[in-house]
């Protein structure tokens, strides 16, 4: 696995900037193929939100678990795990600064870290074991990307050349484009079908159901992704609506998804 890592090669790289790409179109793309990795941000606070970024082309994905590193490849169905630790790792994702004690993230890779990896790296004691269902990172390695900047209102396609693409530069630029085609001919559609699920399952508005729910606090965590994105499909005026109807239905803000799973059980 690491000699695979290692002998990553990007080759070139091309960018090319694109226009009247709105949040909702990269939602829509994030959501036509497997292991999509989208980032998305809503946010024009200063030094916050800056950046939202979509893995248009994921090649594989590389989790760490239960001190267990796996990787898969989607382009050949290759799948390989090797015991290691967290430290050896990090290193295929960051590698150290010489002279500092800071990393340098090298790659072109989307994903997360498990809110307890700062646990694990501090050597403290995780809470309760079960945490452990959850990986300790999630990253996918993609070779084209969307780079949208809220900040100045600009949007990049960024197409790299590396020794593990399985197609050329020109090749996924038109398939880029006929899918955007294809999503901005259905965006009504696309709006509506999601508007109209989420009518569907926002029941937990019911008087049924008052003060016998809990949703994680949206001021953290992928909650705050969540809220990003119903004010991204819904606006902002019906997201409002929505949240103020849980609120009169008394909902129970937990501290994290993992609180909210222990309360249900």
């Amino acid at each position: 696995m690491k000699t695979f890592l290692e002998n990553i090669e990007i080759k070139s790289a091309q960018k090319k900037q694109i226009f009247n790409l709105d949040n909702e179109t990269l939602i829509s793309l994030a959501s036509n193929e497997n292991f999509r990795d989208l980032m998305l941000s809503t946010n024009n606070i200063e030094k916050f939100g800056k950046y939202s970024i979509l893995a248009l082309n994921p090649i594989f994905v590389l989790e760490f678990k239960e001190n267990t590193l796996f990787l898969n490849n989607l382009k050949n169905n290759l799948k390989l795990k090797e015991k290691v630790e967290l430290k050896t790792a990090l290193n295929y994702l960051f590698k150290p600064i010489k002279g500092s004690s800071n990393f340098e993230f090298q790659g072109f890779w989307t994903g997360f870290f498990n809110y307890n990896i700062a646990r694990l790296i501090e050597k403290i004691e995780l809470p309760q074991k079960e945490i452990f269902s959850y990986p300790d990172f999630s990253f996918v390695f993609s070779d084209t990307f969307i780079i949208k900047n809220h900040f100045e209102n600009e949007t990049y396609l960024i197409l790299l050349d590396t020794n593990i693409s399985t197609k050329p530069i020109n090749s996924r630029k038109q398939d880029f484009f006929k899918e955007i085609k294809k999503a901005n001919l259905s965006k009504s559609v696309i709006s509506e079908k999601i508007e109209g699920n989420f009518i569907v399952k926002s029941n937990i508005t019911k008087e049924k159901y008052k003060g016998n729910f809990a949703i994680a606090n949206p001021l953290f965590g992928t909650t705050t992704f969540h809220m990003a994105a119903l004010f991204t499909l819904l606006g902002d005026e019906k997201a409002k609506r929505f949240l103020s109807d849980l609120k009169k239905n008394k909902v129970i803000i937990a501290t994290s998804n993992g609180d909210v799973k222990k309360r249900v059980m």
